[in-house]
Formats: C-alpha cells, structure tokens, sequence
C-alpha cells in the first residue's frame, strides 16, 4: 500500500521505486510487478490529453484492457495472444 498512498504528485516515483525483499515469496513478486506495470500504465492513461473516441469503439478496450494482458503475459509467461480482426464482408 505504500506504494500507491500519498499524493498524485509523486505516485510514478512511489511506484517505480517500490521494491519486492526477501520476505516476498514468488509468487507475490509476480503480483508487485504485474500491479507497477498497471499502475505505472494507469498513470500514463491519466496523463495524455482527452480526446474524442466516440468514432471508434475499440480506443478505450486497446487503451486500457488489452495492456493488462500484455502485463500479464510479461510477468507470468503463460499467456500469449495475437490481434485478428474480421473482414467486413
């Protein structure tokens, strides 16, 4: 919880600077990466500028879903996907 207490000001930093010790088990390890990578994309999220994505439907599921399984896939190694998309016909 530490990382993410405090001021918006500083969470990039709290977060990065967060370090897993010897009392974590890998398991929890896994976890505090997999949680910085989404915490660390969430920021960026609230960073940009807004802008319109009623046109398109998917921005905002590839914008904030779909990295959660990339992440996923990075710490844990046993997920893979790839992006296919159906021809309109």
């Amino acid at each position: 919880m530490q990382a993410i207490s405090g001021d918006y000001a500083n969470f990039l930093d709290r977060v990065m600077s967060y370090k897993a010790d010897n009392n974590h088990s890998k398991n929890e390890v896994q976890a505090i990466k997999l949680l910085k990578y989404i915490l660390i994309d969430y920021h960026a999220n609230c960073e940009k500028p807004t802008y319109y994505t009623g046109a398109n439907e998917r921005t905002p599921y590839c914008e904030h879903v779909i990295p959660i399984f990339k992440y996923f896939s990075a710490v844990y190694k046993n997920l893979s996907f790839m992006w296919r998309e159906k021809g309109l016909e």
